[in-house]
């Protein structure tokens, strides 16, 4: 019997252990668990601010000692979408995680998902700690949306225009930001800088725009910031034109409900 409790006893402490590496959800409850599995002696669990839709999701990767539960503080983290159709493979853009070390025990990246339906989505971790590449492969559910306007410019190529806020606009002045990808190939699309952009917030049913808007400008990585006034609530169209230094490439709208 005293055998039997001393059994008992360790197991359970080996159990405590393995439970006391590091929950991220501990760290930081405003992110849901998206999946789990393991790669390069890693678990891998991904993270998001929400449940994946077409637009800008941020992605928030998570590695743990696959033995001991320990979290790991030392790799490099890649992400890799992929879209596998019946008569073609593309992917999508992508900001992957930067630098070998976690922000407050996350790699954070983002992925723009161009299409509802069922992604493929790759988590490639180089472990530095054992020196072992490896991939974990999940597939998301990615729900429909409409933050992601697309156009053929006038240079031919195709551009993805991604609204990343306001997510709830309110009356009065909001931040608004929006990604810009080009389509290289099916497999590639870069952001794009050094564009300007004109911003034209229209209130259809009311006939009239709004004063004092601020024309989003380059920040980096592809992403746009500027100011968009609401006066009144209701449904309003944001026209959006893009351009060059030597062509206008074209206009996309995005229609937002004002609270």
């Amino acid at each position: 019997m005293k055998r039997l409790f001393v059994v008992l006893f360790l197991a359970m402490g080996m159990f405590a252990c393995s439970d006391s590496g590091t929950g991220p959800e501990e760290n930081n409850p405003d992110y849901s668990k998206l999946a789990e599995g393991f790669a390069a002696g890693a678990k891998v669990i991904l993270y998001g601010e929400k449940n994946p839709e077409v637009g800008y999701n941020r992605l928030f990767v998570a590695l743990q000692d696959s033995i001991t539960g320990e979290a790991l503080d030392d790799a490099h983290v890649s992400l890799e979408p992929l879209m596998e159709m019946p008569t073609m493979t593309h992917s999508a853009p992508v900001e992957n995680p930067a630098g070998s070390t976690p922000v407050a025990g996350y790699w954070p990246g983002a992925v723009v998902f161009l299409m509802s339906g069922d992604w493929h989505v790759e988590v490639h971790v180089h472990n530095h700690a054992t020196n072992v590449h490896g991939h974990a492969a999940f597939h998301l559910d990615v729900a429909p949306g409409s933050d992601v306007q697309v156009a053929t410019g006038a240079d031919g190529a195709l551009y993805f225009l991604t609204k990343i806020s306001p997510a709830e606009p309110k009356v009065g002045m909001n931040a608004f930001e929006v990604a810009i990808h080009k389509r290289e190939n099916m497999m590639s699309h870069p952001a794009v800088s050094g564009l300007s952009l004109e911003m034209t917030p229209t209130m259809p049913s009311m006939g009239h725009g709004s004063p004092n808007n601020v024309n989003p400008v380059h920040q980096q990585d592809g992403h746009y910031q500027g100011e968009v006034n609401f006066t009144m609530s209701g449904d309003w169209d944001i026209a959006l034109g893009f351009a060059s230094a030597q062509d206008s490439l074209g206009t996309v709208n995005f229609q937002l409900t004002v609270q």
